[in-house]
C-alpha cells in the first residue's frame, strides 16, 4: 500500500519553503555561470556565486519572514 492509497499525497501540498537556502542556491548558480561565461575565471565566478547568492538568500528570506513578496497572500505582519 503505497502513501495516496492512505491518504497521505507523496509531494505535500503545503510544504513550507526555506526561501533564504533557495534564494542561496539560485544566486550561486547565477553568480558561478555569470563568472565563468563572462569573465571566464572560476575563482571570480564562486566569488560571485557566493556574494549573489548570499544578498539574494538573506533578502529573500528577510522578506519572506515578514510577510513580504507573496504571490498575494497575505499582508506585512504589524510590528
Amino acid at each position: 500500500m503505497d502513501n495516496a492509497e492512505q491518504g497521505d499525497p507523496s509531494p505535500a501540498p503545503n510544504t513550507p519553503v526555506n526561501w533564504m537556502a533557495l534564494g542561496l542556491s539560485t544566486g550561486t548558480a547565477l553568480g558561478i555561470a555569470l563568472g565563468m561565461t563572462v569573465f571566464d575565471n572560476l575563482g571570480l565566478g564562486l566569488a560571485l556565486g557566493l556574494g549573489l547568492g548570499t544578498a539574494v538568500g538573506a533578502g529573500v528570506g528577510a522578506a519572506r519572514a515578514r510577510g513580504e513578496g507573496g504571490e498575494g497572500r497575505g499582508e506585512a505582519r504589524p510590528e
